[in-house]
């Protein structure tokens, strides 16, 4: 197993998933405390946003870490993951 892209994928899930949690207080927040023109639209947004990330939570949850080039993460160190490498 490769770990440290098992330690980078799951950091990058739990930032992800702590991000949903707080999107969804504000939504909550949102329509609870707030009554008037826009609040609901823009609540209906914030929702759009957390199926997005949602989306990608359930697609990060998938990644074999097995099939991850162990250059991959040499290349993307320091990067934040977001660099040059190959899956």
């Amino acid at each position: 197993m490769n770990v440290d892209a098992k330690r980078e994928l799951d950091s990058i899930k739990t930032a992800l998933s702590a991000e949903i949690r707080e999107l969804e207080d504000i939504s909550s927040g949102l329509r609870r405390e707030f009554q008037g023109i826009g609040t609901e639209r823009c609540a209906d947004v914030i929702d759009g946003v957390i199926s997005k990330y949602r989306t990608v939570l359930r697609k990060l949850n998938n990644i074999d870490v097995n099939d991850v080039y162990p250059d991959y993460i040499q290349d993307t160190a320091g990067l934040g993951g977001g660099g040059g490498g190959r899956f």
